[in-house]
């Protein structure tokens, strides 16, 4: 992984924890801060570092080298104290470098930092002399030669600012307008606003009142009426397909023979819990100069080809009569009631002639919806 750091801040670099002590040489702290990135992007997580301290630019000449030690990366900004550094170090002429490792790579980045009069100013501890004490005088113009030049050119941008790290302080009065704010994301909680005593008196008009900022939830129940509507403003759209009906009819002859057949299909649509009404009604129409007895059913089922023996009819004819070359018709209704939920519900008529033969004509079938039961008697259960 390659790893680039940039300082970005202001240079804390030996600028804190400065001691003077003038029986002793004081071991000295850095504090460092400065930004990592891969490939350009900013790094997260806790980075282990390891600082060192070089004569030359080229890291060939070490003089001091910290410990590694673990430091929390957020959006590619550290900051690190290292030491103790021997006042040693600094105590002869000569620029110093700083070499910063991240991890276990095999060598510090580059380039290496040069440490100007910033950390010089640590020999203050031995300020015995007028020449020493020129030397602390220095610590006030603090600066990494690698720091970025002022002002920022180009600016920071989105990604290079932590989050949370802007707060109201840093911008400036009266800059914020309507374009800066999110929709939907100022709520009375943000505004600096103290309600009048409750309750509200003279009352909240029309006028105070946002358009379609009443819901239906702010209604009392059943307390709008017909002059709550204005005229004309009803339309099919805003009402409840209730009740509603499917309806069929067939008058061709259908033949059978011995057989189970789904003569006729229906389905209604129901737009929630209720009730449907079925009825289906025709004719069975049969040859009268035949020996053999019919014996004809017609039901209502949800299953094709299936006598429901709850709404079914059944018809016998013994056809052993005085011989006679005519048609005979029997007329048959069958009714079925379901307790339903909402959805599409499809339900056959069924025709079986077991043993003999029939045709079936002028067969009518009817559906209707109802979202109530009305009547003394207890409703049918589901699906029954």
């Amino acid at each position: 992984m390659k790893k680039s750091l940039a300082v970005i801040l202001l240079a804390i670099l030996g600028s804190c924890f400065l001691q003077v002590n003038l029986s002793a040489q004081v071991p000295q702290f850095l504090t460092y801060q400065g930004r990592l990135d891969s490939s350009g992007v900013l790094l997260n997580g806790v980075r282990t570092l390891t600082f060192s301290v070089y004569s030359d630019s080229a890291g060939t000449s070490l003089l001091w080298r910290s410990d590694p030690q673990a430091n929390t990366v957020v959006n590619g900004v550290f900051s690190a104290q290292f030491g103790p550094i021997p006042n040693s170090i600094f105590s002869s002429s000569g620029d110093r470098w700083l070499g910063i490792k991240v991890g276990a790579s095999a060598g510090d980045m580059t380039p290496r930092f040069r440490i100007t009069s910033v950390v010089f100013s640590m020999r203050a501890s031995l300020a015995d002399t007028a020449a020493y004490a020129r030397k602390a005088a220095l610590a006030d113009s603090a600066r990494i030669s690698s720091a970025v030049a002022r002002p920022i050119s180009p600016g920071v941008s989105t990604a290079e600012i932590a989050d949370n790290a802007v707060t109201g302080a840093k911008i400036a009065d009266g800059t914020i307008t309507g374009a800066d704010i999110a929709s939907s994301t100022i709520g009375l909680g943000n505004l600096n606003f103290t309600p009048p005593s409750r309750p509200l008196s003279p009352r909240i008009t029309s006028n105070e009142m946002g358009d379609t900022s009443i819901t239906g939830q702010k209604v009392k129940d059943s307390t709008l009426t017909g002059r709550n509507i204005a005229r004309s403003s009803i339309t099919s759209v805003n009402i409840l397909d209730e009740p509603g009906i499917a309806y069929g009819f067939k008058s061709p002859d259908y033949y059978i023979y011995n057989s189970t057949a789904a003569m006729d299909t229906i389905t209604i649509k129901c737009p929630g819990p209720g009730f449907i009404f079925i009825i289906a009604s025709g004719n069975f129409k049969f040859w009268h100069y035949n020996p053999t007895k019919n014996d004809m059913r017609a039901s209502l089922s949800t299953i094709p080809a299936v006598i429901d023996p709850k709404s079914s009819v059944e018809e016998i004819y013994d056809q052993n009569l005085p011989t006679s070359a005519t048609y005979v018709f029997k007329s048959f209704s069958v009714i079925r009631v379901d307790a339903v939920s909402s959805g599409s519900f499809t339900y056959y008529l069924n025709i079986d002639s077991q043993p003999g033969s029939t045709y079936v004509n002028q067969r009518t079938l009817v559906a209707q919806f109802f979202p109530a039961w009305y009547g003394a008697k207890d409703p049918p259960a589901l699906g029954k």
